[in-house]
């Protein structure tokens, strides 16, 4: 099952540069745990426990780097919630009641790959 991380830094309250690099060393964990980037989203496939167990301990070693230097990551952090990407709706699609879908008769001598070609022209 594909899960989805998110994770949103507060860039209204905190400076761009530190958060970026933040951002760069969360990005980093995340793929050495085995999670695959998307923009601000974190994708995997495992169940869901496993990827949040797995998003949390990134979380928290980067946490710690930081501590080390006196800081803490979590003033930082807006948004950090996961999802199985199957309860995700695609909103720029239309909704699915306004989906219509009709079978097509059969037609002689016209297979599916000929009638997508004479639907393209």
């Amino acid at each position: 099952m594909r899960y989805v991380v998110v994770i949103n830094l507060d860039y209204q309250s905190h400076e761009h540069g530190k958060l970026k690099a933040l951002f760069g060393a969360i990005s980093e964990a995340m793929r050495e745990q085995g999670f695959v980037t998307d923009g601000r989203r974190f994708t995997i496939d495992t169940d869901p426990q496993e990827a949040q167990r797995l998003a949390r301990l990134v979380i928290e070693q980067v946490e710690q780097q930081y501590n080390a230097r006196g800081e803490s990551i979590y003033v930082y952090i807006k948004e950090f919630f996961g999802f199985a990407m199957d309860s995700a709706v695609n909103l720029l699609l239309p909704p699915n009641d306004d989906i219509e879908v009709s079978e097509l008769e059969e037609m002689d001598g016209i297979n599916l790959v000929n009638f997508m070609h004479f639907l393209d022209k």
